[in-house]
């Protein structure tokens, strides 16, 4: 069905529970729920007609997660609102302290071209096409053996890079040279690296070379190569039990009539 009380839209998003519009003025919209501020400090808990993000301008494209909302303006300065966790070190362990954010944050990042979110971490590439990350890292998604990195870092081993995707724990990009390389959490090699386990630094996805976009959900990954066939790879159902997983590690192509 059709969203009421928009028009000239130029970009969305979909998180876990709310959705984003950028309007060809540059200003941002959501609707879903905010229970964490991730449509806006302003907006009601739940918010099912579409409202203006305050504070924020000269938007050209978003990303959502499950409770929060990153965008990319103009400029190529990267925002973020909703909610997000900051470690503290506690001892031996590490206290994570939970922030509700209801006005836009610049993450403190310049140059940059393209953003993704994942359930706990963010991406962004940038111009000189390298890939940054910040967020939680408990599956290896930030491309690094740090724990977490509440300030982007640079993804390591990533160069030339012309397309990413951020999925629940994991993260995807497409080099400038067609192939496609995955790293974080990969349970039963859904990445199709090769591998059964998380996936630390970048590694080139076998089977697939020629790709220009990537997609990635929180078991399945989609690409499309520059001859505009599909591609997918992951972990599928076979259609005998919902519940049955079976892995499919090897990107196939995906016949569309």
């Amino acid at each position: 069905a059709q969203v009421d009380g928009l028009s000239g839209i130029v970009a969305i998003a979909a998180g876990e529970y709310h959705s984003l519009a950028v309007k060809n003025d540059g200003t941002v919209w959501g609707w879903g729920d905010n229970s964490a501020y991730q449509i806006g400090r302003d907006a009601p808990p739940t918010t099912p007609t579409p409202v203006m993000k305050g504070g924020i301008g000269s938007v050209v494209s978003v990303a959502a997660s499950g409770h929060r909302s990153v965008a990319l303006k103009a400029d190529g300065t990267v925002w973020q609102w909703g909610f997000w966790q900051i470690p503290l070190p506690w001892g031996d362990s590490v206290y994570w302290l939970n922030r509700y954010v209801g006005d836009a944050e610049a993450v403190g990042l310049a140059g940059v071209i393209s953003i993704s979110a994942g359930s706990e971490h963010s991406m962004a590439l940038k111009n000189d096409g390298t890939v940054w990350a910040w967020g939680v890292n408990s599956h290896g998604q930030l491309g690094s053996g740090t724990v977490w990195n509440y300030d982007p870092r640079s993804v390591e081993g990533l160069d030339e890079v012309a397309a990413i995707a951020a999925g629940d724990r994991n993260g995807v990009a497409v080099k400038a040279d067609g192939s496609v390389w995955a790293w974080g959490a990969n349970f039963q090699n859904y990445l199709g690296t090769g591998t059964y386990s998380a996936i630390v630094p970048p590694t080139m996805v076998m089977g697939i070379t020629g790709a220009v976009a990537v997609a990635s959900g929180e078991q399945v990954i989609a690409a499309v190569d520059g001859f505009g066939d599909l591609w997918r790879w992951g972990m599928s159902y076979p259609g005998a039990s919902p519940w049955t997983l079976y892995p499919i590690g090897e990107p196939k192509r995906i016949t569309v009539f």
